[in-house]
């Protein structure tokens, strides 16, 4: 019977077996702040590791006021566009929302986060599909409205996507007496 190996070596084989599991797309996201890797995966998208600015006072108000104010429309009872999971090889589903609000998506989440880059809607859906928050934001937002975005993400991290999205369709508004 050969001896047993040293706990050193024991240790050595361990610690290599944690770097190579924790390799690939998400190990950028490994020790970041901003993503948690326990509610899905990352896509490869970089996490957003700026550190966010504590947003501005809002006066409490309707949704109705809110979204007049900010210049967006507000739809409400949008119809279900179907909630089933596709393999991640199908054709992604043509959403007729932007953002998606509902339909068919991949078996994995998004993991909770923010990132730089638009995370792939079909898992966007997932995540949506399971309570989570999305907040998106045009990427031309001002540098400084992105990071109270950050801000107020920071304050309610849990359960919440954060990531700009090209296609949203509505230019922000800034609040009358404010600059960015």
């Amino acid at each position: 019977m050969p001896p047993a190996p040293p706990v050193a070596v024991l240790a050595l084989i361990v610690l290599a077996a944690v770097l190579v599991l924790s390799s690939g797309s998400d190990s950028a996201a490994r020790g970041n702040p901003h993503i948690d890797l326990d509610s899905g995966i990352t896509n490869g998208i970089a996490p957003d590791s700026r550190s966010g600015i504590e947003p501005p006072d809002f006066e409490e108000q309707s949704l109705q006021k809110a979204a007049r104010a900010a210049g967006c429309e507000l739809r409400l009872r949008l119809p279900d566009e179907g909630r089933d999971h596709i393999p991640p090889s199908a054709p992604e589903p043509r959403y007729r929302t932007t953002p998606p609000t509902s339909g068919d998506h991949v078996d994995e989440q998004q993991a909770d986060g923010a990132y730089r880059e638009t995370p792939p809607p079909v898992s966007v859906m997932h995540s949506l599909e399971h309570g989570r928050f999305a907040i998106q934001y045009r990427p031309d937002l001002p540098k400084r409205a992105q990071l109270e975005l950050i801000g107020l993400f920071d304050a309610i991290y849990g359960g919440t996507l954060l990531f700009p999205n090209p296609d949203m369709p509505y230019v922000p508004q800034p609040r009358p007496g404010r600059t960015y």
